[in-house]
């Protein structure tokens, strides 16, 4: 196992409070997140962890949110026990990076705030 790079953010729920939660989706979510989306309960939630996941895994490939990396070409999901998965666009992460790549999650919620934590292992 080789890491490429760590990333982690950390933001508060109630900037989402206020925003237009359907745009915002739209801008950020990938297709299979916005049928999540649809049904989620808390929508504003839902919203605030995919953008915090987001923004750590550009940081953990040291690129940002921009020209190689947009937050569409990520998508959060969850495995069967509940584990948060994280998938990258294949053909941009080889821009980014020749090797295979794993990328690892973590995300974290109180009241007030969302945490999320990125490690991208290199498969050789």
């Amino acid at each position: 196992m080789k890491i490429f790079g760590v990333g982690t953010d950390i933001l508060e729920i109630s900037r989402f409070k206020s925003a237009n939660l359907s745009a915002l989706a739209k801008r950020i979510l990938s297709s299979h997140e916005n049928t999540q989306f649809e049904y989620s309960k808390n929508k504003t939630l839902f919203l605030a962890k995919r953008f915090c996941v987001k923004e750590a895994v550009a940081k953990a490939f040291g690129v940002g949110i921009g020209k190689s990396l947009s937050f569409k070409d990520i998508t959060l999901s969850n495995d069967i026990l509940g584990k948060p998965v994280c998938f990258v666009d294949s053909e941009i992460s080889k821009k980014i990076t020749t090797n295979e790549i794993f990328v690892h999650v973590s995300i974290s919620d109180t009241k007030d705030l969302v945490l999320s934590y990125c490690v991208i292992e290199l498969i050789t």
